[in-house]
């Protein structure tokens, strides 16, 4: 039990969104251990912000960016 706390506690705590610094790209966000610790995961980001994002190759600093979880 007490691991399973213990990972939710972890899932919990990882952000809820990211903002965009300049010479970020949805790969190398997704591949923060924070966000998914795995690059192949931008697709999720795009998704979940289609929205702001017309093209995924196109994104800009100071966008805030849902991560869904």
């Amino acid at each position: 039990v007490k691991q399973l706390e213990d990972e939710i506690a972890y899932f919990e705590g990882l952000p809820k969104d990211y903002t965009v610094v300049k010479g970020d790209c949805l790969w190398n966000i997704s591949g923060f251990e924070s966000i998914y610790a795995d690059p192949v995961q931008w697709p999720r980001i795009y998704r979940a912000n289609k929205d702001q994002i017309k093209d995924p190759d196109l994104i800009y600093p100071d966008q805030v960016f849902a991560i869904p979880r």
